[in-house]
């Protein structure tokens, strides 16, 4: 079932996962386009922290491809000698997008850098829990975010 988000509620998520981010140190912010950005943005506006970017999508428009579109290999290659940032994309559904970074740069999850996302799928990736989520997703559901409408 598509569920909806409006703008109002993705500002209420986006108010709570700062929250929950309160107090903890990341040394930058790694936004995941497309629909990461609008939440890793404001989330380094909001701690004053350095933002990158990165995109590793598995959709071209809404078909699913088997490998990733990524557009900037020599960040990936910066980010292997890092340690201490914060990932930010908008869902973790499935997983492939953590998943293929994690397999693609060797870093460890919530050792080398922490996940932050607004909703996760805990039945399609239990094995990739966040760090910092908002809400858990119904694996029937679709959410749509108010900038994919």
């Amino acid at each position: 079932m598509k569920k909806y988000i409006t703008q109002n509620e993705f500002q209420n998520l986006n108010r709570t996962l700062i929250n929950k981010l309160d107090g903890h140190k990341f040394d930058f912010i790694l936004g995941i386009r497309n629909g990461g950005l609008n939440v890793s943005t404001p989330v380094a506006a909001q701690f004053n922290m350095p933002h990158h970017s990165i995109r590793i999508s598995f959709y071209d428009q809404e078909q699913r491809l088997l490998k990733p579109i990524i557009d900037d290999w020599d960040k990936i290659e910066f980010l292997k000698s890092k340690k201490n940032f914060l990932w930010v994309d908008d869902i973790i559904d499935s997983g492939s997008t953590l998943r293929w970074f994690i397999e693609n740069t060797g870093l460890k999850l919530n050792k080398d850098f922490k996940v932050a996302t607004l909703h996760w799928c805990k039945e399609n990736s239990p094995d990739l829990e966040p760090t910092f989520y908002v809400e858990i997703k119904d694996k029937n559901d679709w959410i749509v975010y108010p900038w994919e409408i």
